[in-house]
């Protein structure tokens, strides 16, 4: 009597990424194994298909205002991108610049400052984490300059700040996130006092001083705007 065994196995082989995490098309290689039980011959064959990555985040870079400095009539730009092929470090620069003058040149509110920071998300965007949401900590300098004046009494002077940065982001609608941060650090700053005479045509000069400071630096709380990869096409390769 003729035994016949039947057997039948399907196996499947990990994924091989055809580019990095930033591109959208990966290509997975499904290996089948069948077998013809009349005569026993293994048939092997093998095909490849192209899958959606789902890890993939269509927006990779972001433009943010600080609503607290908004409100404070000081206007403030901010610009957040990867520098890793996993997305999880960023780098952010920040401007900003109220430049005013009032009451004959006897008020000033002039400020301008330049930032950079290093942050560090604490997850790698995939399928369940969006780019740049979740929390983050990072490390920043700053500097900048300013001219605050009340009623012909002025200081003018620079800021030499350095710190770190504890902070939160979520997404509040398509393309905007909420993100909450604050910072701790120092900063130096050496300032001159003065005094504005002739309508504030002329400023004398009346003492220097200088400021060592440690303590909270920075608060947050701001509106960000989630803009794709330069040059990507809309849906990814086909």
């Amino acid at each position: 009597m003729k035994m016949v065994s039947i057997f039948t196995m399907f196996m499947a082989a990990a994924i091989c990424p055809a580019a990095h995490a930033g591109n959208t098309t990966t290509r997975d290689t499904i290996i089948t194994m069948r077998v013809n039980t009349d005569d026993s011959l293994y048939n092997i064959s093998s095909d490849t298909l192209a899958l959606t990555d789902t890890t993939d985040n269509k927006e990779c870079w972001a433009v943010k205002t600080n609503l607290l400095w908004d409100a404070m009539l000081a206007p403030n730009v901010e610009v957040e991108f990867p520098i890793d092929y996993k997305r999880r470090w960023t780098l952010m620069a920040e401007w900003w610049n109220p430049w005013y003058t009032w009451h004959h040149n006897s008020r000033a509110y002039q400020i301008q400052l330049f930032g950079a920071e290093l942050r560090r998300w604490n997850h790698i965007p995939d399928r369940h984490h969006e780019i740049m949401t979740g929390s983050f900590w990072g490390v920043y300098a700053a500097w900048a300059k300013y001219d605050l004046e009340w009623n012909s009494h002025g200081n003018q002077g620079e800021v030499y700040s350095l710190g770190i940065t504890a902070g939160w982001a979520t997404r509040i609608a398509k393309h905007l996130h909420l993100e909450l941060s604050a910072s701790i650090g120092g900063f130096y700053n050496p300032l001159r006092h003065y005094h504005g005479m002739f309508d504030d045509t002329h400023l004398i000069w009346q003492r220097n001083d200088r400021i060592f400071y440690v303590g909270p630096t920075k608060l947050k709380v701001a509106l960000v705007w989630m803009l794709p990869r330069p040059g990507k096409k809309k849906g990814g390769e086909r």
